[in-house]
């Protein structure tokens, strides 16, 4: 019941009742009132508010503080800088950043350095803090009482780097966020004051690990002794964080240091020896040399790597060809190795069982560089590695050393990587005692890819042995040997004896075109093809003989299509029975398409219509009723290329068809048809919700050619859809239909898209163009832009009010270029307000068609009002925008006019907006906003001076105003 006696807070906020919204702000019961009634007054921007926000100010509750901050911001009254100026030093963050706010709203610059200090500390603006230097230091020390921004007070106070700052900071040593011990921790490193040590050395035993490191860091820059074995304990302390415990301790510099980082050498653990590696090398003191020298040889490829780069900083020198070597492989040089030669055998062999993959993989290839049959042993033992690379890295070195012992596991490597047995075939043939008789034997083997590389190195190493046993490989059942076989015989400079061999060695050649062009010669290897293939080339032997197009080959094929396992290319085989076109194929493709795959019988209708025969009519009558759309559709199409009369009916009851893809096929079968009886079910078809079907039925029945189609036809050119009218219009030219008065005419010029002949006829086309313009159901939004734009050409001042009310709808951009064209002054505030809401547009080529025309429509006024509302032809450069904003209101108020004045009223209700530049990292667009509000306050000044002169329409209309 009480509800009943609270106020209405929406109905005094739409009333704009300032003094009940005030009342509302004095009700220290109800919190949500309060609430409401800052908002609401912030909305209002009424200046009657002020001085009641004014002493909201001061409330307990911190969001009523931010919220009558941010109110006073909205209404802009200067009064409210010395209170908001005083809130910068709030206690609250949240209220602090409003009062920052709601200042640069009001266009407030700190006046002296202290202001500066609380205006830069709401802003949490900390580097340009710490740049003020001493004078910063009270106020920091005093906002540390906010916990929010406790930790990046202290920050600013390590940049400031004064000894000043040193007692607050060790207090927040201690400080419940561990974060804000971090920034304590940091900054007094940064000051470096001995007070510090002791409280530093405390938190080295911190729960949180970061907040250690932070503390080691610090006291490696104070340089205190006491911290270094707190320092060194941090070493194992945790892995992730090794590296800054490292670096705290290099500082250090000292020969316990030193001792403590040579220990760590031969920890366990990789890592830790491999930042002790990495630190020994920065600290740079000889003395570490010898034990890093030792770690040359560590189990770990990495400590290895780092301790070479280390005794690289070192200016390290080998001192024994074993150092070098080792030396040599931790750098990666294994171009310099290779020069070596037979001294670094011994070595690589060590390095084939290294830990590190690439490490093994070089030492393979470079003792098949060095080619000593040392490494023959070593070399077959990782043939069965567990890496693939380093795998056929042996392989090639074997090959390339080319000693007997590696023949027989080279040849019996069994990969599963198949390549990689290619490559053992391949260095088994490098070793040339045993290549010939192996080869032989290999071009035999079950596996292809070994067939292969057997096919390809049998060249070099069998000649004019070879040609006989590769002749035999061009037919072998892998596509990929015969190829291998095709090659080596060409490098061997055999030709074929005979047009059958002929065809035998293209076909290995993949060479179909040169068959094709060999023609019937060729159709009996290619049949002896299709019956012995393993399917490897059954798409291209059966793709052949339907180009070649013999009709010995269709009997081969139906066999083809009757073998269950060709179905994966029966596609082919139909397009290749249809291109040779012979009708032995009817009765047997009659019966496929009784086939359970759709796709099948899709495919044999498709066929049955090239091979054109009569018998398939009614076949093809009984497919319409398949329950496959798309087979549906391809009987249509099928009956309409025969053009049998008899599919006439069958073909006029699939106009019924629930799928308008069929019944789109069905229209056009009956148009090529071309029976009378289609005409009236045709008709129906016209109203279809789909307007393919619609514009085949429109085809259609201008093809048939009867007279009764017209009166139909004609309303049809007022369709929706482009595509529709243009088939309507075509339909009725061939019927022999003339339009009969010129409403008539211009219907069919829009129809067919012929704007240039509207325009011709002038004055005579605008009333029934604006009829069409002002309609509600018919046409559609293209249709209307084009009026547009004719309307404009055509000039007649009729077409300004008709395009004035159409300036808000979809093609309000092409109506203000007409109404600009039409140059009539009724036009002009309509025109000013389209642009105001349209802000910004770039790269635009209709937005620079209307810039070329606005010289000619406003005259002086032109550059003023383009510029003024940002509608210029830039880049999408914001900055750009606003500038010319604003110097072209800055040019304005220099015009006294009342064009003038109402220019300047219009630019006063500007808004602001965003631009959307492409996408960020989430694919969501970016967005920049452009902020007008100088560009206001510029146009509401001169106003002021003015003294508000209103805003005023009719002085648009006014001509002589426009010559002032």
């Amino acid at each position: 019941m009480l509800d009943l006696f609270k106020p209405n807070m929406e109905k005094l906020k739409a009333k704009k009742n300032i003094k009940g919204l005030i009342r509302l702000l004095q009700n220290k019961k109800d919190y949500s009132m309060r609430s409401f009634a800052v908002e609401a007054l912030g909305d209002i921007k009424d200046k009657r508010a002020v001085e009641p926000l004014i002493v909201i100010l001061k409330n307990s509750d911190e969001n009523i503080r931010e919220r009558a901050v941010e109110a006073l911001g909205r209404i802009g009254d200067l009064r409210g800088v010395e209170p908001l100026i005083e809130i910068l030093k709030d206690e609250k963050c949240c209220v602090r950043i409003s009062a920052v706010k709601a200042l640069r709203n009001l266009g407030y610059k700190p006046l002296s350095n202290s202001e500066k200090i609380f205006y830069l500390i709401a802003s949490q603006d900390w580097n340009e803090i710490a740049k003020i230097g001493e004078t910063a230091i009270e106020p920091l020390i005093n906002i540390m009482k906010d916990e929010a921004i406790r930790d990046r007070a202290a920050e600013a106070l390590g940049k400031i780097g004064s000894a000043r700052s040193v007692e607050p900071l060790i207090t927040l040593l201690n400080d419940k966020n561990y974060m804000v011990r971090i920034s304590a921790a940091e900054a007094l490193g940064k000051i470096r004051d001995e007070r510090a040590v002791e409280p530093l050395i405390q938190i080295m035993t911190d729960e949180n690990y970061n907040v250690r490191m932070s503390a080691a860091k610090a006291l490696s820059k104070i340089g205190d002794e006491r911290a270094l074995e707190y320092t060194i304990t941090l070493l194992k302390d945790n892995k992730n964080y090794y590296n800054t415990a490292a670096e705290a301790l290099e500082k250090f510099w000292n020969k316990r240091a030193i001792e403590h980082l040579i220990v760590l050498l031969k920890d366990t653990d990789n890592f830790v020896r491999l930042e002790a590696s990495e630190v020994l090398g920065k600290i740079g003191d000889n003395r570490v040399m010898k034990p890093l020298i030792e770690v040359l040889m560590d189990k770990d490829h990495n400590v290895r790597k780092a301790a070479v780069k280390s005794l690289r900083k070192l200016n390290y020198k080998p001192s024994n060809n074993y150092e070098r070597l080792v030396y040599l492989i931790e750098a990666n040089k294994w171009n310099e190795i290779i020069k070596i030669g037979e001294p670094a055998v011994e070595l690589l062999i060590e390095f084939l069982n290294d830990s590190v993959i690439n490490i093994r993989k070089n030492a393979a290839e470079v003792l098949g560089k060095i080619g000593n049959i040392k490494a023959v042993e070593p070399l077959i033992s990782i043939l069965t590695d567990s890496n693939k690379d380093v795998r056929e890295c042996a392989a090639v070195a074997l090959g390339k050393i080319g000693d007997e012992r590696a023949v027989q596991p080279l040849i019996f490597m069994e990969d599963d990587r198949k390549f990689i047995n290619s490559i053992a075939i391949a260095a088994v043939g490098k070793i040339r005692r045993y290549s010939g008789e192996i080869i032989l034997e290999l071009l035999k083997d079950k596996d292809n890819d070994i067939r292969r590389i057997a096919a390809k190195t049998a060249k070099p190493y069998l000649g004019a042995k070879a040609i006989e046993p590769l002749i035999a490989v061009l037919e072998d059942t892998d596509k990929y040997v015969r190829f291998c076989a095709a090659e080596s015989l060409e490098y061997l400079h055999w030709k074929p004896l005979n047009n059958s061999e002929k065809v035998i060695y293209l076909r290995a050649k993949q060479k179909w075109d040169e068959i094709i062009s060999m023609g019937e010669i060729a159709i009996e290897p290619l049949i002896n093809f299709l019956q012995n293939n393993d399917n490897d080339d059954q798409m291209n032997i059966v793709d052949a003989l339907g180009r070649i197009g013999d009709a010995r080959a269709v009997l081969p094929l139906i066999e083809v299509l009757q073998d269950k396992n060709y179905y994966y290319f029966i596609e082919t085989t139909l397009e290749a029975i249809g291109k040779i076109g012979d009708t032995r194929a009817v009765e047997p493709l009659l019966e496929i398409l009784k086939d359970s795959n759709g796709n099948i019988r899709k495919n044999v209708v498709e066929t049955l219509v090239s091979v054109g025969d009569l018998r398939c009519v009614g076949p093809l009558i009984e497919v319409l009723k398949d329950s496959d759309i798309s087979i549906r559709c391809n009987a249509a199409e099928a009956l309409g290329k025969i053009g049998n009369i008899n599919a006439v009916k069958p073909l006029t009851m699939l106009l019924n068809d629930k799928y308008y893809m069929v019944r789109v096929k069905a229209a056009e079968a009956l148009g090529k048809i071309g029976n009378i009886n289609a005409v009236k079910p045709l008709t129906m078809l016209l109203n279809d919700k789909y307007y393919m079907v619609r514009v085949k039925a429109a085809e259609a029945l201008g093809n048939i050619g009867d007279a009764k189609s017209v009166e139909p036809l004609i309303p049809i050119m007022k369709d929706q859809d482009y595509s529709v009218r243009m088939s309507a219009a075509n339909a009725l030219e061939i019927l022999g239909w003339k339009p009969s008065n010129i409403s008539e005419n211009i219907i069919y010029l829009i129809a067919k898209d012929s704007w240039n002949e509207i325009v011709n006829l002038g004055k005579n086309a605008v009333e029934f163009l604006v009829a069409i313009l002002r309609s509600k159901d018919d046409y559609n939004h293209k249709i209307k832009k084009d009026i547009a734009v004719a309307l404009g050409i055509i000039g007649d001042t009729r077409a300004v009010e008709p395009l004035i009310n159409a300036i808000s709808g979809y093609n309000g951009l092409e109506v203000a270029i007409a109404l600009i064209k039409i140059g009539d002054k009724r036009s002009v505030e309509t025109i000013i307000k389209f642009l105001i809401k349209k802000i910004p547009v770039y790269n635009n080529i209709g937005y620079q068609e209307l810039y070329q025309e606005f010289t000619y429509f406003f005259g002086k006024y032109s550059s003023f009002i383009l510029s003024a509302f940002s509608i210029e032809y830039i880049n999408s450069y914001t900055d750009v925008c606003i500038n010319q904003s604003e110097n072209a209101v800055k040019q304005l108020t220099k015009i006294r006019t009342r064009i003038s004045n109402n220019i300047l009223n219009l630019v006063t209700t500007i808004k602001d907006y965003d631009i959307y530049k492409g996408t960020d990292d989430h694919g969501g667009r970016t967005a920049i906003i452009v902020n007008f509000d100088t560009v206001r306050k510029i146009a509401l000044d001169e106003l002021k001076r003015r003294g508000h002169p209103p805003y005023d329409p009719s002085v648009f209309l006014d001509e002589e105003e426009w010559k002032k």
